[in-house]
C-alpha cells in the first residue's frame, strides 16, 4: 500500500511539474509570438503551429473562447492546457468545439474534411477514421450534437478514442 501511495504521489508530482514547466514556456511563446501586444494574430498563431491552414484555423477559433479574433494570453495558455492536462470531459468538449463551425452541432461532411487533414498532418491511421465513420453513418445522422459526439468517442468501442486521449 506505501509502495503504492509513493508511485501516486511521485506521478502527481511529475504531473505538476510538467505542467508548471509548460506553462513557463507557453508565457515565453505567447510573448513572443503577440510581440509583447494583449493578443496573437491569426498569422502569428498560424506560424507558430505549423499545421495545414484549416487545422491552425480551429484551433486558434477554438482558443479564442471571447470569440474576438484576438487569442489572448489566458486563452492561449489555457487551450493549451486543456489540451494536455484537461479532464475527460473538458477535452472532449474542446475536441466537439473544435470540429463544430455553430457551437451546437458537428456535420458529418465538416468533419469528415477536418479529420482527413489532420491525418494527413499526424499519421493517424486510416482505419480509425474510417471505423469512426462507420459507427456514425450506420446511424443515418447528418449532424451530431455534443451528447452523440461523446457517446461515438467513447461508448461505442471507437479506436479513434486512443488517438485522441
Amino acid at each position: 500500500m506505501d509502495e503504492l501511495l509513493s508511485e501516486l504521489e511521485q506521478s502527481i508530482t511529475i504531473s505538476f511539474l510538467y505542467r508548471t514547466s509548460l506553462e513557463k514556456h507557453l508565457n515565453y511563446e505567447y510573448e513572443y509570438l503577440s510581440n509583447h501586444s494583449a493578443s496573437i494574430s491569426l498569422f502569428a498563431f498560424q506560424s507558430f503551429s505549423n499545421m495545414p491552414y484549416i487545422i491552425s484555423r480551429k484551433l486558434y477559433n477554438t482558443m479564442n473562447t471571447s470569440k474576438n479574433q484576438k487569442l489572448s494570453k489566458e486563452e492561449f495558455i489555457n487551450g493549451f492546457i486543456t489540451v494536455y492536462f484537461g479532464s475527460i470531459e473538458e477535452r472532449l468538449k474542446f475536441l466537439f468545439d473544435f470540429f463544430t463551425f455553430d457551437n451546437k452541432t458537428i456535420h458529418i461532411k465538416d468533419l469528415k474534411i477536418l479529420l482527413n487533414n489532420i491525418i494527413l498532418f499526424s499519421q493517424i491511421p486510416t482505419n480509425l477514421i474510417e471505423e469512426f465513420f462507420g459507427k456514425i453513418i450506420c446511424d443515418n445522422n447528418s449532424e451530431i450534437i455534443f451528447d452523440n459526439f461523446v457517446d461515438y468517442i467513447v461508448n461505442k468501442d471507437c479506436g479513434i478514442y486512443y488517438v485522441f486521449f
